[in-house]
């Protein structure tokens, strides 16, 4: 199987851990049709990259669309900030939203 040449440079540029690249390509065509002539043609491009880089028991995803060269790169960097985060704590922010925990209709 060969790569295109920003995937192999995106993977060259890791400097640690482990990456999985996904790169999906859709082309969609269609023509109306309307008193029977040729009404409209339409064909669309969708490229779709998907980026999930490993290092240090932290996992970080990351996903664009687009055609551009740069969409690869655009995925590593959106999944290497993924991974640096911090996990989110969603109860800690319910509980400072409500100030402490409803249970069975009443706040504790």
């Amino acid at each position: 199987m060969t790569c295109s040449p920003w995937v192999t440079a995106a993977l060259a540029s890791l400097a640690r851990g482990e990456a999985e690249v996904v790169i999906s390509d859709t082309r969609s065509e269609l023509t109306r049709f309307a008193g029977n002539e040729i009404h409209q043609s339409v064909a669309e491009r969708f490229r779709h990259v998907r980026v999930r880089l490993i290092d240090g028991g932290r996992t970080g995803v990351g996903e664009v669309r687009g055609h551009d060269g740069r969409a690869i790169e655009r995925a590593f960097a959106a999944a290497e900030d993924s991974r640096r985060s911090p996990p989110s704590r969603p109860f800690a922010a319910a509980r400072a939203i409500t100030g402490g925990i409803r249970r069975a209709g009443r706040l504790r």
